[in-house]
Formats: structure tokens, sequence, C-alpha cells
């Protein structure tokens, strides 16, 4: 649990991960960059199913990473400090050290709730496609438009190898690109399912149009881009998946990592150029040139370089980040 807010803002949500674990024999570390004295003190009443771990992060995606590597077990599940985790006893709790070896971690039972309206869909559900490209399009069908499933438990080794890519050699290391996370995820092996755990998503900021125009904006903002952000979403959400997707240090390996990439992620670039296509008034010439050229092209790494030449009119400088992070992510 990275945490940036107050004992008073967090308290619940520590509260439920610290009665969670001891239920089940577990750790919660708490990566703690709020600088709030009585959170500390309180945190230390906690152990040993707490630990509280000093963080100096900067940001928020320093701080998870940060969290992710201070963890010992084998396994780590991500919590946001105002989300909330439970120990059911309606169902067998799964045996973490029985989950087989193409399975890449386990979904919880997901509730995304709204503060004082409650529970709005609940998620409960395995990914259990052979293969990793159908693996991303079978999350794709069951996510329903919410990213919940970031909050799974995942393989500890793998979980901070992206990350740490991630956060070392992305350009721009935005929150906005947790989809893209996921899906490297999820490519990288199967997903089993525990209903013994029950994982509470708060949906607040995501909760009406103009909370997700705000959640947006500074999400992208802040991440650096720029106020037309929105024309090269889905060109930002084919580089980021792309490259994650083909990481080397993915469990499929090198080789079968970048084919799926190729296979797969492609076909974002193309729904991109696609909606270039059809509204070509919002979009800048040379980006209308290269989607044409991308759209004609057979070649999975023509394509790809296209849409570096592409980003570039985002953010200067964009082009020359991708490239970087490509590189990095080659490296085993």
């Amino acid at each position: 649990m990275p945490s940036k807010r107050n004992l008073e803002g967090s308290r619940p949500s520590i509260d439920s991960a610290h009665a969670f674990c001891k239920a089940r024999g577990a750790v919660a570390v708490v990566a703690d960059n709020s600088g709030d004295p009585e959170k500390a003190a309180y945190l230390a009443t906690l152990a040993p199913f707490v630990i509280r771990v000093e963080s100096s992060a900067p940001d928020a995606t320093a701080n998870f990473t940060f969290a992710i590597g201070q963890a010992t077990t084998p396994f780590v599940l991500p919590m946001g400090d105002d989300d909330f985790l439970y120990a059911l006893d309606t169902a067998e709790p799964y045996n973490l050290a029985e989950l087989p070896a193409d399975c890449i971690g386990v979904r919880p039972m997901t509730e995304v709730f709204i503060p004082g309206k409650g529970t709005i869909r609940r998620k409960e559900y395995a990914i259990n496609a052979s293969k990793p490209g159908a693996r991303i399009h079978e999350y794709l069908g069951v996510a329903g438009g919410d990213n919940s499933a970031f909050y799974s438990i995942f393989r500890r080794e793998p979980y901070l190898r992206l990350f740490q890519l991630f956060d070392s050699s992305h350009p721009t290391r935005g929150g906005y690109c947790d989809w893209s996370q996921v899906e490297a995820m999820f490519s990288s092996g199967k997903m089993a399912y525990d209903p013994s755990i029950l994982f509470r998503y708060n949906f607040h900021q995501w909760s009406t149009p103009d909370l997700v125009k705000e959640a947006e904006k500074k999400l992208f903002v802040d991440a650096g881009l720029g106020e037309n952000y929105k024309q090269y979403l889905g060109l930002l959400r084919y580089l980021d998946t792309f490259i994650l997707v083909a990481r080397a240090s993915s469990p499929l390996g090198p080789q079968l990592a970048l084919e799926t990439a190729k296979e797969t992620v492609t076909g974002y670039l193309r729904g991109y150029a696609k909606q270039v296509a059809e509204h070509p008034e919002s979009y800048d010439p040379e980006v209308r040139y290269l989607c044409e050229l991308a759209m004609k092209s057979s070649d999975e790494m023509e394509i790809f370089q296209f849409a570096l030449l592409m980003v570039e009119r985002l953010r200067p400088g964009l082009k020359d980040g991708y490239i970087h992070f490509f590189r990095q992510a080659m490296v085993r």
C-alpha cells in the first residue's frame, strides 16, 4: 500500500488490510510518504501484520514501485489507501503454494463502489485462455470499462520487474498507463480466481462525467502532456501496451513476448489510424499522413516506427523517450 494520505484519510483502509492479514497470515507493507507523525505512530501499533516503511518517493509511481520492492513474499497484492480488503469465510482460500506454473496470479472477488452510493458492480472471474494474446482479449471482454483487476494478486518477481522498468524508463511515468500494465501482466500468464478474498475498489474519482474529465486531465497533464492529449489516447495506449507486453523480462520469454505484442497490440494502432481517418479535421497533417502509411503497412515493426514519429507531435522528445523505453524493455 503506497500511502500519501494522513491517518484520518487512510485509517479505514489500513484497518481493513490489518484485519485481512491477521485472518490470513499475511503482511501489509505500507510505504508511507505522508509525513504524518500520528499515522506513523498508529502503524507501529499494528505490527507484525502491518509494516510501515518510511518513503521519500517524490510521486505516486515511485512510491508504488518502492512499496512492491519492500515486500519479501513471493506474491503481492497492490492496494490503494482508500480501498478495502476482506477475508471471507464463505469459500475455501486459494492455496498460493499450489498455483500452477502457467498462472501469473490470482483474481480476488472485486466490488467497485462509490462512497455514499454503495456497490455498483461486482467482478468474479478468472483469466483462463491458453494463448497470451487471447488472455488480453479475454480480459478486455470482462473488464466492463473499469480496470479494477489492477488490484489482483501477482507473482512478485515479474510484477516488480515490470514496474521497475516502467518507473525507471517510461518517458512520462504517467498514472494513466494502468490498462497497459495489467494487459502486460495478463499476457504473461493465466489468472486463477479466489472468491474468499473481497477487494473493494473506490470508484469515486470516476463516478461522474465531470469527475472523469477532471481525473483524466490530472493524470495526463501531471505526466507533462499537453491539453490536446485526448487526440493521442489510442496512440499512447498502443505504444505503452506494445512495449510492456514485449518486454524481455516477461515470463513468456523474449521471442514469444515480442510476437504477442506484434500479433495482438498492433490492432490498437490500426484502430487509432481509423479514428484519425474518420476525423481528419482534428489531427495534425503529419499525423494523418503517418496514419495512412501505418494502415498500408503489413510490417508490425514498421508500424511501431510510424507510431514513434506520431507521438513526437504530442510533445517534443517523446519519440526519443519511447525509443529509450523500448530499448530498456528489450534487456532481460
